[in-house]
């Protein structure tokens, strides 16, 4: 198959996935609170995004690889909120 149809293709896959994170970004700054969340499944997807940025690299995908740093930023940035905002309920408790 053609390199570029490939990077293409996964290209796609990585922005919808990216899309999907963000708007759980902006879900949780409005809820400022987190229910529900299966932290393997997290924790999971992280390390298979790391695992896509070696094969982006070796495969010389560059739209793929794009795609995939915008949405391991938007992962972080979803785990730190998700910490910020778990933190502040437990303080809330004591």
């Amino acid at each position: 198959m053609n390199k570029h149809l490939m990077d293409s293709v996964t290209a796609f896959f990585e922005t919808g996935t990216a899309i999907l994170v963000w708007t759980n970004v902006r879900w949780l700054l409005k809820d400022k609170v987190v229910r529900g969340v299966w932290w393997p499944g997290t924790l999971f997807n992280v390390l298979w995004g790391f695992w896509g940025f070696v094969i982006y690299v070796n495969f010389g995908w560059k739209v793929s690889l794009v795609m995939l740093i915008i949405k391991l930023l938007g992962q972080f940035t979803w785990i730190g909120l998700v910490l910020h905002y778990n933190n502040h309920a437990n303080r809330a408790r004591i």
